[in-house]
């Protein structure tokens, strides 16, 4: 699989996956928001979890996965399913077993910012070049690129793609290296969002530059040892190798995957078991505390759990480094991850203090899906089944001056034939309505279309007249000439 963004693949699978079920709309609201507590014991968890791991994992051909789920400060469930060696058939243990994370470790990122602002030593408005002294942020636009950008994904980098790759740890390039040959600026900051490794990583670089320690070095001595995510790490010790599962595709057989060494490390490469990740979970939706340890501020944990910026106001945007999650009309915010050979999902409901995590040895989307499809529906269960539509645009509307070829603003913009490329589809029109992705979508407003499972499309135009963006969820889709 050619991965054009190593998460936003397994987050894209997922929401899709969810429209495809009628589960993710953005008009569907339940009637209540109320959580179903009689089924958050593990006895009831189990009953409802064990069976769609144990035939998804069968349908995707998933080797091994854990999950933990946490409620009111408390891991509620925690569970192995399969293999995380598959010819040794060595079992998935939730406690022990360590997955790759990808860019889940996005978010751990964002928390180091956060602590650093918490104590005064950045400012999350302030030029990210202020706080530089070994690299400079090319200055393309008047607007400089602010901290508050590299968390949002409206930084306007491009996303190149290649040189990310390491062929071994020892091989690994200092992050200030890396960044000085590949920070390219194609758009002033704010204009819109793409999601942006490149930003990531230099607030990864911002960290060390503040704090004075490695990266991997600050994330250990102020996110893991408090969290007590004592098999956490970017460098997995000799005496845990053992436990890390081994990363699986599946072609007919059981391949394993080679181990992926990346020069994005605050961007993709945090190791963790999911009850290593669950401690993370309660200390978000605890406001930042965790077993009465102070690790974030209320305020800082507050602002990354909280709508910074968004493409359009009728779609969901971004936290600081999370992504809104509208999934059943609560307030969720989500990430999700993927290496070759893993994937990984982070979903908290602040409301409701309700935090799930799954990991699993295989990079896909669909398992998380399913799971957290069910999980949802169960814990849910008053919300409304059909989603809500909008009256439909009833004034002439020219379809023509939407339709055309389009492509995830998530490419080398420099040379789209390498690194990321450029995909582009068509939007065509059939019938009085635009079709995406294989369904009719109807004009609702003179920019705005809702498909009968209730996705919006938003459109923005250029300073011409003519379309310029095609916005749905978080996805920001260029109308190419």
């Amino acid at each position: 699989m050619h991965r054009i963004a190593v998460s936003f693949v397994v987050v894209s699978v997922l929401l899709l996956a969810l429209q495809a079920a009628g589960l993710l709309t953005q008009e569907s609201r339940p009637r209540s928001g109320d959580i179903d507590r009689d089924r958050l014991t593990a006895e009831a968890l189990d009953e409802i979890l064990r069976p769609v791991f144990i035939n998804k994992m069968a349908d995707f051909y998933v080797a091994g996965a854990a999950i933990a789920v946490v409620h009111a400060g408390e891991l509620v469930y925690r569970a192995g399913f399969g293999d995380r060696e598959v010819f040794r058939e060595v079992p998935v243990d939730a406690d022990r077993t360590i997955f790759r994370i990808g860019s889940v470790t996005k978010v751990l990122t964002g928390v180091a910012i956060m602590q650093l602002v918490d104590q005064g030593l950045l400012e999350l408005d302030a030029d990210v070049n202020d706080y530089l002294t070994e690299l400079d942020v090319p200055r393309a636009f008047e607007e400089p690129v602010r901290v508050r950008h590299l968390l949002t994904h409206t930084a306007g980098f491009d996303q190149i793609g290649t040189g990310r790759h390491a062929r071994s740890r020892a091989e690994v390039r200092p992050l200030r290296e890396f960044l000085a040959e590949n920070l390219v600026r194609i758009r002033p900051p704010d204009e819109v969002s793409s999601y942006d490794t490149y930003a990531i990583t230099l607030a990864g670089y911002l960290v060390e530059q503040v704090s004075g320690h490695s990266y991997e070095g600050y994330l250990r001595k102020q996110i893991f040892e408090p969290l007590e995510m004592h098999r956490s790490s970017i460098t997995v010790p000799p005496e845990l190798q053992s436990d890390v599962a081994t990363g699986y595709e599946f072609r007919g057989q059981w391949f394993a995957q080679d181990w992926e060494f990346m020069n994005t490390d605050p961007a993709s490469t945090v190791n963790a078991t999911v009850t290593d990740m669950a401690n993370f979970a309660i200390m978000m939706l605890q406001g930042g505390e965790f077993r009465g340890r102070r690790v974030l501020g209320e305020a800082s944990t507050r602002a990354m759990l909280t709508q910074q910026y968004t493409n359009h106001p009728d779609q969901p945007g971004y936290g600081y480094t999370f992504w809104e999650d509208r999934t059943f009309g609560v307030s969720a915010w989500s990430h999700g991850g993927s290496m070759t050979g893993y994937g990984s999902f982070l979903y908290l409901v602040p409301e409701h203090e309700l935090g799930v995590f799954i990991a699993y040895n295989q990079e896909s989307g669909r398992l998380a899906s399913a799971v957290l499809s069910k999980l949802l529906s169960a814990l849910f269960p008053k919300k409304i089944a059909e989603p809500e539509l909008r009256e439909r645009w009833t004034r002439p509307i020219d379809l023509s001056r939407f339709v055309g070829s389009y492509a995830n603003s998530m490419y080398n913009h420099g040379d789209p034939s390498r690194g990321w490329r450029r995909r582009p589809f068509d939007l065509k029109q059939k019938d009085g309505a635009l079709v995406f992705q294989g369904a009719p979508a109807f004009a609702v407003g003179p920019l705005t279309f809702q498909r009968e499972d209730g996705l919006l499309l938003s459109f923005e135009e250029h300073e011409a007249g003519g379309i310029r963006h095609l916005f749905v969820n978080q996805a920001v889709y260029e109308k190419l000439p």
